[in-house]
């Protein structure tokens, strides 16, 4: 789950809706809904929805989209099962994507008629007739207007993550950086590196380093380093020399002592210990 500066993010989505008229809502990379505005759907879905059958068709055309934005990296604009048109963008940190804007409950004015038609005979369908006025006074756009909004919405999905509106959770955090550290155990991993992967500024990042990790970045990328090497010399007959390579160690001295202050032994005492252990 992301953590949201509440008063921040109400701001900039009532920004958009008196913008564009359109109704925006942020989930989680779990497809969750987290908050929205306006608050409440319009009154032709929160009637249907009380439909156990027809929310789950809510759920499930929903998350079609959030799939297909994910493994297609750009904003999806789609009509939904009830002939709405709706969007939804990726709201992402480097290429780790975590979460989603949508808007939607939109009728295009080039389909207006079949679109409005549709939603009569829904209504029609599960005995909900005093909707019927409703559904032709809704307020339509062009397709144009549709487009548009999806690229607003698009840039304002990288604002919140360099504005920190949108942050990343403790788990969350460490998954992704440990990935990231893993990829590139091989290789020198700067502060910057980070920074640049994550999307942060640098104050920020030792910030979330020292609310996150007790400390600074250099000494849990050294940690991560350590504990590589720990499995290796468990795991492997690779020779410690190569060991310190693969990990990032371009100086076999350094590895010996940083090693050895991590783990209290020698790697070749913690190798021999440790395949004793398993033997």
């Amino acid at each position: 789950m992301i953590q949201v500066n509440q008063n921040k993010m109400e701001k900039l989505m009532r920004a958009f809706y008196t913008l564009t008229g359109i109704r925006i809502v942020l989930f989680d990379n779990g497809f969750t809904e987290i908050m929205s505005y306006p608050a409440g759907d319009c009154e032709f879905c929160k009637s249907m929805r009380k439909n156990p059958e027809f929310l789950q068709k809510c759920i499930d055309s929903d998350n079609m989209a959030f799939k297909a934005c994910k493994k297609n990296n750009i904003p999806i604009i789609y009509v939904c099962h009830a002939g709405f048109t709706e969007a939804v963008v990726q709201l992402y940190s480097e290429d780790k994507i975590v979460g989603y804007f949508m808007f939607g409950q939109i009728i295009p004015h080039e389909t207006a008629k079949h679109t409005r038609m549709k939603l009569a005979q829904i209504c029609l369908e599960n005995g909900a007739p005093d909707l019927l006025e409703t559904i032709f006074t809704m307020s339509g756009k062009s397709e144009e207007e549709i487009r548009a909004a999806a690229t607003i919405l698009e840039s304002l999905s990288v604002y919140v993550w360099s504005g920190r509106i949108v942050t990343l959770p403790r788990k969350q955090f460490l998954e992704i950086l440990d990935d990231y550290i893993e990829d590139n155990l091989d290789r020198p991993i700067t502060s910057q590196d980070i920074c640049s992967y994550f999307g942060f500024g640098r104050t920020y990042l030792y910030k979330l380093a020292s609310r996150y990790l007790g400390g600074s970045i250099s000494t849990y990328v050294r940690r991560c380093r350590i504990r590589k090497a720990c499995q290796l010399l468990t795991e492997t007959e690779i020779p410690i020399t190569e060991i310190a390579f693969k990990t990032g160690f371009c100086d076999y001295n350094y590895f010996s002592r940083c090693f050895r202050a991590e783990e209290g032994v020698t790697a070749s005492h913690y190798r021999k210990e440790n395949r004793r252990a398993l033997s």
